[in-house]
């Protein structure tokens, strides 16, 4: 019978259900008859009508038809008051549980942290710190130079500064040849060890033991040297051809093209990837031969 009690406890705990008029009501006239058990659908029909419409009577074992005493009735009373809510909400710390969920958390760590060295700084005496303060101004001052030697120290920096940018300038210009081609014609040719002068210079010396690349180099370098001791171009082994031909440019009546033909058709071969064949090869020795003749003539 107690089963059946505690599921009308637990349905009549819902407000909509059961009301607590039919229920106080039910228990006072058990109360009067304490002598005997209460009948619901005759003693209580209100309280047994809301059961009903709400189909509670039968949901259980057994039905709630039968008797209930009174000591049952009590219990459930007692039982749904201590169950039953209240409608009241404790507020306390709500607000401050709200306010933590909404506000969003805009504090800066290094903000913080430079606070708290601000703070610090403020809680500093100056007074119990007058020695080290007066020990780190002396030792700035002393860092501090002169108005001489500052101004030695301007002028020093940009004597240097400017004699970089004039060693600079120049090295571009020796490297770029402006000065050869400047005093080029003032300057003294080596003294080489001269040939006899006949009507047509010695013949190309044979180099049939060494490889077509090297042979073409050879005449080349054959070519540069007679024209070096006739002194129509520096002997300068650090001078390129390319330099040797602007030099040889400066000066009238020279073969300066047909040279410029031989180094031209030579740097592909000696500074790259180009074959030569030995039809290529006695071609350019045929023309070596002629430039030869033709400063003679």
């Amino acid at each position: 019978m107690r089963f059946p009690v505690l599921w009308l406890l637990a349905c009549l705990a819902m407000p909509a259900q059961a009301g607590d008029k039919n229920l106080q009501a039910c228990l006072s006239l058990a109360e009067q008859r304490i002598d005997r058990a209460l009948n619901l659908s005759q003693d209580c029909p209100l309280l047994y009508d809301e059961l009903k419409n709400q189909g509670l009577l039968n949901s259980v074992e057994p039905p709630l038809t039968a008797e209930v005493s009174v000591a049952q009735l009590v219990f459930l009373a007692d039982s749904r008051l201590n169950m039953r809510p209240t409608g009241l909400i404790d507020r306390d710390g709500l607000e401050g549980l709200l306010a933590d969920i909404l506000t969003a958390e805009t504090g800066d760590p290094e903000s913080a942290w430079w606070q708290a060295v601000l703070e610090w700084l403020d809680s500093l005496q100056p007074a119990e710190y007058e020695a080290e303060y007066q020990w780190l101004m002396h030792w700035l001052k002393g860092m501090k130079p002169s108005e001489r030697t500052a101004l030695m120290l301007l002028y020093g920096s940009i004597l240097l500064l400017s004699a970089a940018s004039a060693w600079l300038v120049l090295r571009e210009f020796y490297q770029a040849g402006f000065f050869r081609n400047l005093y080029g014609r003032q300057r003294p040719v080596l003294q080489a060890a001269t040939r006899p002068q006949t009507s047509r210079p010695a013949l190309l010396h044979p180099f049939g033991d060494l490889p077509p690349q090297l042979q073409m180099a050879a005449l080349l370098a054959q070519l540069v040297q007679t024209l070096a001791e006739r002194r129509l171009i520096p002997l300068d082994p650090s001078l390129t051809h390319r330099q040797l031909l602007a030099d040889l440019g400066r000066q009238p009546g020279l073969p300066n093209r047909e040279l410029a033909h031989l180094v031209y058709r030579a740097e592909p071969v000696l500074f790259g990837n180009r074959t030569l064949d030995s039809d290529a090869l006695g071609q350019y020795r045929l023309e070596v031969q002629a430039l030869l003749d033709k400063l003679v003539s």
